[in-house]
């Protein structure tokens, strides 16, 4: 197992930094449950799990060393974005305002929001994964309330991220 989950983080491109795999024991039966590294946070598992009919690291293995031969069952069951906020402009992070709190936390399908800045730090404009200022995971039975919620989210922090039109793609990933 613990082989496995060496070839699983490789297929990953993880080579460098922390990573965990989490087994479970019963009665001499070793089954791995759970593999994993963090680049900035995020909820991926977590995410896969909710949209997807099997996990992660089943989807993963079978990808990347099993030629795909089980992707066929991989049954999507929800539409959903797990998207990075990259910014359009440089700037300080001020934090979020009382309203732009109460209007991000009555958004439903909102299931989860990570930004990264510290109050009153620089953020850069950026384009990638690892120097976004955030996370943000929306889940939802009907595709187009999943993008009606990604543009609300963008017209919510468009004042501290700018121009979020590139992380709203045109369909949706993960879709059915």
């Amino acid at each position: 197992l613990i082989e496995y989950g060496k070839k699983v983080l490789k297929a990953l491109g993880v080579s460098n930094g922390a990573a965990h795999l989490e087994f479970i024991s019963n009665g001499g039966n070793h089954r791995l449950i759970d593999i994993g590294a963090r680049m900035r946070g995020g909820g991926d598992p977590w995410f896969y799990s909710k949209v997807y009919s099997i996990g992660l690291m089943e989807a993963i293995y079978d990808k990347y060393i099993n030629n795909g031969r089980n992707l066929k069952n991989n049954l999507l069951l929800k539409y959903g974005i797990h998207t990075a906020l990259n910014t359009s402009k440089s700037g300080i992070f001020r934090g979020l305002t009382s309203n732009e709190k109460k209007r991000l936390a009555q958004l439903p399908l909102l299931k989860e929001l990570t930004l990264y800045p510290k109050l009153n730090q620089p953020y850069k404009k950026t384009t990638d994964l690892l120097t976004s200022i955030g996370v943000a995971t929306i889940i939802g039975e009907v595709k187009k309330e999943v993008s009606k919620t990604a543009r609300e989210i963008h017209i919510i922090l468009k004042n501290h991220i700018g121009d979020w039109y590139e992380n709203i793609p045109s369909d949706i990933d993960h879709c059915k």
